[in-house]
């Protein structure tokens, strides 16, 4: 801060004050300009300095300035001051006088406010003396710090604590300055509001908070008048008492009807798939349902409530999600199982095939054969010509009820007489089917 003249050559009756620095208010820079003229350069330039020109700083030609300023001006005005009971604008306190130097410093306060300034004088070789004063502001303003607790939750300035309440319920919460300093001073005042209303004018205060986003600012003042402000913000939010939507399921297929957790059994011819209907009317909520999804076995088909999905062999996990008007959900299953129907199985066809030289016959006929005394008919047997709607595992020959072969095809042969040929066929479920024929051997006649 530099102090210039505003006047003409000769007696100085006036001084405006031009800063550098923004501390002080213009109110007081007017006040301490005034009293610089009024007090001190009016009284101490008309009598005693020879005004030769004014520049930017104040220039004065003087051969005794210095002299007069540290010996007469400065302890006399100490002096003058105190028995005053410091009760002027501008108080003066003298920290050091430099003789060496001619360098002065000391603290200055207007009004309720205080700077630390260096008044300098530089004599020159010649005599002459060039007088600047620079005023150098150093004003100490406090620092507001706030800090927030909730339960276990903490924030300082400028964060933002999320709270959330039940309905028709308020956060507690308690606000601390305790963390405010001011370097130079004390904090004498604090001011606490919420949304641009005061809540409180102690350093620590508790003020509880409903369901909205809520501004939080704080104000100190110093004993010397100074103000600092900080802000934080609070959002509390209500918590929903509303319950997730309940899903519930229904699935028909044909007559047969099912619901959650429940499993439905279905046959469907090879091939084929079986038409099955999804609902999901049943589900409730205390607010509204808006969607819905349904998988099966994990792949999504349908956002319906009711749906149309057909399903062939296999097991089938069926999977239903609903949500409501507050985004919350529920989920419910339910397992279909479709096995391919199987047409009853039919025991086996036994048929047989026998054979003698060039004769043939099939079951249920009779073959007649002729053979010389004391010999036998070679016979073939076969079986091959048996059927089933699965396979035939086993064979059983016999002759006369005794057992001959157990193989497909069999060679037996008979001597003369009368022989029942019966033929047992297995299947691979175990049923059976029989079937004969007639083998009838009689001895050839010798001519007569």
């Amino acid at each position: 801060m530099i102090f210039s003249p505003q006047a003409h050559p000769g007696t100085i009756k006036s001084a405006i004050f031009r800063t550098d620095t923004k501390l002080l208010k213009v109110e007081d820079q007017k006040k301490l300009a005034e009293y610089i003229s009024q007090e001190i350069l009016t009284g101490l330039m008309e009598k005693d300095i020879a005004h030769t020109g004014i520049s930017s700083l104040i220039s004065i030609c003087c051969n005794s300035l210095y002299n007069y300023i540290a010996n007469n001006f400065l302890h006399s005005m100490v002096s003058d001051l105190s028995s005053q009971g410091l009760k002027k604008l501008l108080h003066i306190s003298i920290n050091s006088v430099d003789k060496v130097i001619k360098t002065w410093t000391g603290t200055i306060k207007v009004g309720t406010r205080i700077g630390n300034f260096l008044f300098s004088v530089t004599p020159r070789e010649t005599g002459a003396v060039s007088y600047g004063t620079y005023l150098e502001s150093s004003f100490q303003y406090p620092k507001a710090k706030m800090t927030i607790t909730s339960g276990n939750q903490t924030i300082c300035e400028n964060q933002t604590l999320h709270l959330t309440v039940s309905a028709g319920t308020v956060a507690s919460i308690s606000y601390s300055a305790a963390r405010s300093t001011d370097s130079d001073g004390t904090i004498v005042d604090y001011k606490w509001q919420v949304d641009g209303q005061e809540v409180g004018t102690s350093r620590n205060i508790n003020f509880n908070l409903g369901a909205a986003t809520h501004q939080i600012f704080l104000t100190v003042t110093d004993n010397d008048g100074n103000h600092n402000s900080i802000g934080a913000t609070i959002i509390v939010t209500e918590q929903s008492t509303l319950r997730p939507p309940q899903a519930k399921i229904t699935i028909t297929s044909g007559r047969l009807t099912i619901r959650e957790a429940q499993t439905l059994n279905l046959t469907v011819s090879h091939g084929q798939v079986a038409e099955i209907h999804y609902s999901a009317s049943r589900s409730t909520d205390d607010g509204s349902i808006v969607g819905y999804k349904w998988q099966v076995n994990g792949t999504p088909v349908g956002n319906t409530c009711d749906l149309r999905f057909d399903l062939g062999v296999g097991h089938h996990d069926i999977f239903l999600t609903v949500t409501d008007n507050e985004g919350k959900t529920g989920s419910i299953g339910a397992t279909v199982e479709i096995t391919e129907q199987v047409a009853p199985n039919s025991p086996p066809q036994a048929k047989i095939t026998i054979t003698s030289g060039s004769r043939t016959i099939h079951e249920d006929q009779t073959l007649n054969l002729t053979v010389s005394h004391g010999q036998v008919a070679e016979i073939h047997y076969s079986a091959s010509r048996s059927t089933d709607d699965g396979s035939i595992v086993g064979y059983k020959w016999q002759v006369n009820g005794t057992p001959v072969g157990s193989m497909c095809d069999l060679r037996f042969d008979l001597g003369i007489g009368h022989h029942d040929i019966f033929l047992t066929v297995t299947d691979n479920e175990g049923k059976t089917g029989s079937i004969g024929a007639t083998v009838v051997i009689t001895e050839q006649s010798n001519p007569g």
